[in-house]
Formats: structure tokens, sequence, C-alpha cells
């Protein structure tokens, strides 16, 4: 019998010991990194106060935040505009500010800083449910947390649907993502990621770009592009389409929208070259920010001529490499994020805007940061991998101190303007809006000053116009405030900023008709300001007419209940016609609002002794005195004679 060979039993490599993760490679502490610099980088924020751009019609003087009652959060929800854009959620956002901050700009500040640091947040949970990659993860959202050209979005407070339209996109983008991933729960996922994705339309409608995004991502991770995938994006696109809409009109009935007539198709192209090429370079070299960028001045440089083609090439380059995913989707994410910007339908009059570049910017940081982790991974660039790491670390340092130091510039508006004027001589802009710094701050002839230099830059400037009328009328030059005010109604006859500086100027020289016209006219065209009503209010109780003052009195405190001096007005009114009672409470809900008019007490008093209170007259008259005012001896006699002896 043969002998049966032997087979020796095959060895079994052993498995190799489990490398345990690094501390500093572990997801959760590489973000925690992150947080850590960004919020250090924008700490120099938090004590910014607010800037005379925007922030005075979204916050400091804007009725729609300065109540959370249904009634109003019903405003907020159904007014069509707000500073040409509809965006309820980011209304909402700034009310709740204002209900526990009231107008302590720090506290606005340090909100949207929070918001940012959850959209990093999120951006490092995307990259990592992309990738699997933490490394990948970390840079994208460091780039993201801590780039200068994000400083405007997050350190202005108008800029609040900025940073809060993003957090809501970046959001339904995870939640896709698990969408797309799981088997478990799909239609929880699928009804949270529409969701959000209303939530971030409902704070700005830039955020209409989301449902391309979505296609982007399914590009990227393989998706199969069946009839369900593209059926599932049916409801993101009608949504994206109506609150495209929305934006649009609203645009067009502020006059935000504006075909400029020296402007022509042509040109807008050029721009629009131009302005996709220096963001992209911004975002890698951010230097001379400006918070405005004008248009140039004819006859345009060479490089806007050639910018257009270069444009395109760079997009046909995508188009030609559209097997390499990483660059269809970051080259893409940019361009769906940028397009709508590019001033192809001019919006205002700025060329660029570095708040433009806040959501668009993560496709160029994810390409950039992706690309960068795929060479100093490979083997054959070994030698090259830590000289690389301390460029990153030293561009890392670069960026944070740009974005610190960036801060320093929206502390308030004379420092923002003053660096827009030292980028830009020739922006009227800047430096009417210098001037109404040094206007608010009493500074009269640096004030006029800059406001004449912003008229010889642009002679029918209505802005500057009705800001210089001002202070003619403070200087009582009353036949130049009206002029000037006549002026910039003739530049923009829906200027209703120059109506009520001419009216209030009519009321100087005893035109009372007319002032009444200018202020009925200004109600008629911006119902929701409480100023307007109480300024005609003032008219209305100049002229006699108490029961028309009342009323307007009584609209400004339902659109501002927290100002004081509308209580008084109202009070010194109901006085008039002896109503007593009404006017006392009117004047406690005044003095319980800090009001700082001293007549205050000595008006409590006379009412308090028209219905027989006399020790609370007194106690008033002698308040009033200890403030500073003259009380007649006769008076305080008449008083104490009424009261019990001894009292």
């Amino acid at each position: 019998m043969a002998q049966k060979k032997h087979i020796p039993p095959k060895k079994v490599a052993p498995k190799p010991a489990p490398v345990e993760a690094s501390f500093f490679t572990n997801p959760y502490v590489l973000l925690g990194i992150v947080l850590l610099i960004t919020l250090m980088c924008f700490s120099s924020a938090i004590r910014n106060d607010f800037t005379n751009w925007d922030d005075v019609d979204y916050v400091t003087q804007n009725s729609l935040v300065k109540s959370l009652s249904w009634d109003n959060i019903k405003a907020i929800f159904t007014t069509k505009s707000v500073m040409g854009n509809y965006h309820p959620l980011a209304m909402l956002s700034l009310a709740i500010d204002y209900h526990f901050n009231t107008l302590m700009p720090h506290g606005y500040h340090v909100t949207s800083i929070v918001i940012h640091l959850l959209t990093v947040a999120l951006v490092f949970f995307f990259v990592q449910l992309l990738t699997k990659q933490s490394m990948i993860s970390f840079m994208v959202a460091l780039l993201f947390g801590i780039h200068p050209m994000h400083v405007e979005s997050v350190a202005w407070v108008a800029e609040r649907k900025d940073v809060l339209y993003v957090f809501f996109y970046f959001a339904a983008l995870v939640v896709y993502m698990y969408y797309i991933k799981t088997n478990t729960r799909k239609a929880l996922y699928f009804v949270l990621t529409f969701l959000l994705f209303a939530f971030s339309v409902l704070s700005k409608a830039q955020a209409v770009t989301l449902p391309v995004v979505l296609l982007l991502i399914d590009y990227y991770s393989s998706r199969k592009f069946d009839k369900n995938t593209w059926l599932e994006k049916i409801p993101f696109f009608i949504l994206a389409i109506c609150m495209g809409w929305v934006a649009v009109s609203a645009q067009k009935e502020t006059g935000a929208i504006k075909d400029v007539p020296n402007n022509p198709l042509f040109e807008r192209i050029l721009f629009a070259g131009y302005s996709f090429l220096n963001y992209g370079w911004k975002l890698i070299w951010p230097g001379s920010l400006s918070a405005y960028y004008p248009y140039p001045d004819k006859p345009f440089p060479l490089v806007f001529y050639i910018a257009p083609f270069v444009a395109l090439g760079l997009v046909v380059l995508v188009v030609k490499y559209y097997k390499n995913r990483m660059i269809v989707f970051g080259s893409g994410f940019y361009i769906a994020n940028i397009f709508l910007l590019l001033q192809l339908l001019p919006v205002g009059g700025a060329m660029m805007a570095e708040r433009y570049s806040y959501l668009c910017s993560f496709g160029l940081f994810f390409m950039a940061s992706k690309g960068v982790f795929d060479f100093i991974e490979n083997k054959k660039f070994a030698a090259y991998k830590y000289p690389i790491i301390v460029l990153l670390f030293c561009y890392g340092v670069y960026l944070g101190h740009g974005t610190y130091e960036r801060n320093k510039v929206w502390k308030n508006s004379k420092l923002l303007w003053l660096n827009v004027i030292e980028q830009y001589k020739n922006v009227p802009i800047a430096y009417n809006n210098l001037g109404s710094y040094y206007q608010k701050h009493e500074q009269l002839d640096s004030a006029l000053m800059n406001f004449n230099e912003a008229l010889r830059l642009k002679a029918q400037f209505p802005e500057a116009l009705t800001n210089r009328s001002d202070i003619w009328r403070v200087r009582g030059n009353y036949a130049q405030a009206i002029a000037d005010c006549d002026s910039a109604i003739a530049a923009d006859k829906n200027c209703t900023e120059a109506y009520m500086n001419r009216g209030i100027a009519y009321c100087f020289v005893n035109k009372f008709d007319e002032a009444l016209h200018d202020f009925t006219f200004v109600v008629s065209r911006k119902t929701g300001e409480a100023s307007l009503y109480t300024n005609r209010g003032n008219l209305y109780d100049m002229k006699g007419k108490t029961d028309s003052a009342i009323s307007d009195y009584t609209m400004a405190i339902k659109l501002d209940p927290e100002n004081p001096d509308d209580y008084l007005s109202l009070a010194k009114t109901q006085f008039k016609i002896k109503k007593y009672d009404e006017a006392i409470q009117n004047m406690n809900k005044a003095e319980e609002l800090h009001s700082t008019a001293n007549n205050l007490y000595i008006f409590r008093s006379q009412c308090y002794r028209e219905i027989g209170n006399y020790a609370a007259a007194l106690k008033d008259a002698m308040t009033a005195r200890n403030l500073g005012l003259q009380i007649n001896e006769d008076y305080l006699s008449d008083l104490k004679k009424h009261l019990p002896e001894g009292k």
C-alpha cells in the first residue's frame, strides 16, 4: 500500500496587533481643536458695536425684532420684505436676541459666533461622512472656521441671515448623508432633510442651491442616478423655485434689483468673470479685504476682459475631468453657490461682497484639503510630507491672525468705513456712512466734510443729501435743509428719509400743513416704524389735534413698546384733555422703562394734584426739583397746605 504523503498544515500569518489610535487623530479631539481655534480667532469680535450699515434697519430701529408676542411673530413671517429680503427665521433670531439683550450688541455677536461654531462642527461631520477621513474633515472645518473672508458674515450683526442659513444648509447635508447611507428610517431622514432645507431658505433665499448640491453628493458617493434619485429631488426643486421667486419679487419691490444703464449685459459678463476668479483668489490669499467692492471705472483694466475666458476655461477643465469625483464635487459646489451672486442680475451697488463667499468657499476648501492630504499620504512624495505640514501650519497661522485682526475693522462704523476708503478712494457710500458716524457722535464739521465729499463723487446721492440736511437744520439753516431734501426727493421720489427730514424742517418754519403732508407720505410707505408715528403725533399735538396725536402715539407704542418717550408724549397729550388717570398710567410706564426726561415728574405731579392725591403730587414735585427743574414755591406751598398737619 502506498504511503500517504503528509501535507503540513498551512501556516496562517498572525494577525497584527491592533494599533491604538493616537489621541490627536480621534475625530472628536480634532473637532475640539478646530472649535477652540475658531473661537480664539473670533473672540476679537465679541466686544464690537453695531455698525450704521444695515444694523439700524435690521435691529436698532426695526420694530419687528422688539417683541416676541404672537402678533409680532406673525408679522415677522407675513412681512414680505425687510431690506429687500424675505428671511423670517433670521428676523426671528434677531428678535430672540433683542428679547435677551435689547440693544447691547455684544449678545448679538456672541449668538452669531456660536452659530458659526455649530456650522463648523456640521462641516466637520459632513466631510467625515463624505470621506471617512478625520484629517480631511479637520482641514476643511479649520479653513471654514478661521478664514478672514468669513468675518463679514460672522462679525456683522445684519448678516445673521448668512450664518443661520448656512447652519441649516449643512445640517440638511449631514442628514442627507444618513439618508443615502443607511437602510433604516430613510423616510425620517428624507423629511428632516427637507425641513432643514426649508429652514435654510427661510433664513436666506441663497439656500436655493441645495438641490443641486444633493445631486453632487449623489455623484461623489457613486449613487446610481435612477428614476427614484431624480424623483426624490422634485420637492426640493419646487421649494427652491418658489423661494427664488419670492426673493426676486422682494428685491424688485424695494428697488434692490436694478439693471444699471451704464452696465449692459456684456459688461456684466466681464464683471462676473472677474468676480468668479477674484473670490477664488481671495479664498487662497485673503489680502486687501473690504466691506465694499465698487464697480471699476472706464476704461476697464485688461484683466476684466481676460477673466471671463479664464473662468470658462476652468469650467471646461472640470467637465473634461468629470470622472474625478473630488474635482466635480468641489468645483461644482463652488460654482453652484457663487453663480447667482456674480451680479449678472445686479443687486445693490457693489460688484462683490465677502459674505457671498461664506458658503461657496467650502467647495474650494474641500478640493484643496483632500488634494493636499492625498499628496502627503502618497509614499512617492514622502520626502515632502513634513515641509508641507510646516507650510500648512504657517498658512493656518496667517489665516487665523488675519481673522482676528479683521474682526477689529468691524469694531464700529468709523473703523469700517475708514478701511473701505483706504482700499478705494472714490466710494461715495463710504464717505456718507463715515459722515453718519461723525454726525451721530456730534462731530458735525467732520460729518459735513464727508457728506460734501460723497456729494462731490455723486452729486445726486439721496442719502448724503438727506444726512447733510440734518446738519443744516441743527445749525438753524432751515432753507438749506429743505433745499437738500428737495434735491434728494428729485433724485429718488421714494426717499422716505428725505420726506421725514423735510417735514421736520417745515415744522421749524411753521409750515405745519406741508410737514403733515410729508409725514403722512412716509407713514404710508413705512407702516412698521414707530418713530414715524411719533413724529406725526408730535405734529398733531402741536396743531391741537389731540385725538389724532393720541392715535399715532398709541400706534408707536404698539410697534415699539420699550420706548419710554412715546408713553410720556401720550401722557402729556392726555393731560391736555384732562384724562389724568390714563396719563398717570403712561407716565408710570415711562418711569418703569427708565425715561431720562426729568419733566416727567412735574407733569405727573400736576396730574396727581388734579385728582386730589397731594402727597404723591408733592413727592414728584420734589423729585423734579432734585433733578434740576425750577419749581414754583407757590405750587409747593399749595400742595403742602392740602396735606394733613405734620405730613
